[in-house]
């Protein structure tokens, strides 16, 4: 959850986005810096980290999309354009494509055909 949640602040797009970091970098870790921590020190530890500690060995994308999403106000509209076009090029750079197609929607194909 983002730092605003732990506050019990009002949520906005920007909290949405920073819960979505964490969870890909739980995916691409495994882990995240804070397991097993109490509720105070995680809040904490989301609050001193830096960045480049964060995402040290990860593509730039990642680190590029935390980073605007600490930087939006409340009323900030995500530049969600520049995110899905730059996250397509990764996903370029790295050999793969954006097909858009989900492993629901290949298992329902398989049963139905």
């Amino acid at each position: 959850m983002s730092i605003n949640s732990h506050l019990g602040s009002e949520l906005g797009r920007q909290d949405d986005l920073e819960s979505i970091v964490y969870i890909l970098f739980y995916f691409m870790w495994g882990f995240l810096p804070w397991q097993g921590l109490g509720h105070q020190d995680i809040l904490e530890s989301k609050r001193s980290i830096t960045t480049l500690a964060m995402f040290h060995e990860l593509p730039p994308e990642f680190r590029m999309l935390f980073e605007h999403c600490r930087l939006l106000s409340f009323e900030g509209k995500p530049n969600y354009d520049h995110f899905c076009r730059l996250f397509d090029d990764l996903l370029v750079k790295e050999g793969l494509q954006s097909d858009v197609t989900f492993d629901w929607d290949v298992a329902g194909a398989e049963i139905s055909g």
